[in-house]
């Protein structure tokens, strides 16, 4: 079990991401649990807000426990205001995609259509004509470049083991996956998870793109005089 770093007399704890990882989703419900706080992105900051960082992440002293969701660009540029052990002691779930070309996919879709998340009762932007390959797959390589260098070696370098914690087994698991985040940040067990907050805005559309991308290229055949 992980000891949360006090901030001041509050627990500090990180979550680390890249992008359609169901990172709002898990925030949202350990937020229900009224045991983890309100986790959120502090460092997804405007240029004039960077500006006066000291004083944003002195305000976030009213939260407790503090749960700072974060891309690992987020959390480089607030190092350079905290120092570099800043999150030493802080524990941190690690938020990451099996299906990265699925993740980059949601991503270019999301860019797409405006629509990063669907509430409760809300509907799913729909999106026509075909996506951008070369963006998607570049998308895929960002990602998987920051999960299998960048957030290794900042564990490494910070001598930090984080929770490590699939999408696919959170879609599949929500309710036991929070049970075991707040279980990783030495939290009480939660008597209560809201899981119907968000809503999964995959559909048939994502799944159409992706197998456009996994599909095989068709064999040319000719005859043999043409092709001398």
């Amino acid at each position: 079990m992980a000891r949360a770093e006090q901030f001041g007399r509050l627990m500090k704890y990180l979550i680390c991401v890249t992008n359609r990882v169901g990172s709002t989703w898990l925030c949202s419900m350990l937020a229900s649990t009224g045991v983890a706080g309100d986790p959120a992105e502090h460092f997804t900051l405007t240029e004039e807000q960077w500006s006066n960082f000291p004083q944003h992440y002195q305000a976030l002293s009213k939260y407790d426990p503090l749960g700072i969701k974060t891309a690992y660009d987020g959390l480089v540029r607030a190092i350079e205001f905290t120092g570099p052990r800043a999150f030493q002691d802080s524990p941190c779930i690690w938020l990451r995609r099996r299906d990265t070309l699925a993740q980059a996919i949601s991503n270019y879709r999301a860019m797409r259509t405006g629509q990063w998340l669907v509430g409760r009762g809300e509907t799913v932007s729909t999106v026509t004509g075909a996506p951008d390959k070369d963006l998607v797959v570049r998308l895929k390589n960002e990602y998987e470049h920051c999960n299998n260098v960048l957030w290794p070696a900042w564990f490494q370098s910070m001598e930090i083991e984080p929770l490590q914690v699939w999408y696919e087994d959170l879609c599949r698991e929500p309710e036991q996956t929070v049970r075991r985040a707040c279980e990783f940040l030495g939290l009480p067990s939660p008597t209560q998870i809201d899981m119907a907050r968000l809503q999964i805005q995959r559909d048939d559309i994502n799944r159409r793109w992706r197998e456009a991308f996994t599909a095989p290229s068709p064999v040319i055949r000719c005859r043999k005089r043409s092709c001398q």
